[in-house]
């Protein structure tokens, strides 16, 4: 168990300083599939967890990618997107949770940014209309969950 730690830590601290250097950060993790290795000496709940966050952030990929073509509906992705944001939290160190949070709204406004410009290749209007008012809501849900992380923190007494 100290070994997978270990190896999620290092992963996203890895990420993490990728993160400063790119406009947006979750762009990176769509460019290349991000895959936790599962090793022979990991438990059940370690293999679990690990194949959860491959499969998660594959399907998001995915449907990303089919998304920008015209295929598939937007309420897909943004569940994609959550399942996991969900899983990486699980996942990565508890003092990563308002950068996982920040990623997850750089990427909604980045999907967004895709619907006000037509990318996503809908065909009717209606369609284009949804997705904006979806991916609209979505990245205003990110923004109020960093505001609540924030509330927290700042609430904490310090030593």
């Amino acid at each position: 168990m100290r070994f997978f730690i270990l190896a999620v830590t290092l992963t996203v601290a890895f990420a993490n300083s990728a993160v400063a250097q790119i406009e947006n950060p979750f762009a990176d993790v769509l460019k290349r599939a991000a895959e936790i290795e599962v090793v022979d000496t990991d438990g059940r709940h370690t293999t679990l967890l690990k194949q959860s966050f491959n499969t998660a952030h594959k399907e998001m990929r995915i449907r990303y990618n089919y998304w920008l073509q015209g295929v598939g509906e937007i309420d897909g992705l943004l569940q994609s997107i959550d399942r996991l944001h969900k899983i990486r939290l699980e996942v990565g160190p508890a003092a990563n949770e308002l950068a996982f949070v920040e990623q997850k709204l750089a990427f909604a406004r980045e999907i967004e940014t895709q619907c006000a410009k037509a990318n996503s290749k809908a065909k009717y209007e209606a369609i284009r209309e949804i997705d904006e008012a979806s991916a609209t809501a979505f990245r205003i849900r990110a923004e109020l969950e960093i505001e609540k992380l924030k509330a927290v923190v700042g609430s904490l007494p310090t030593k």
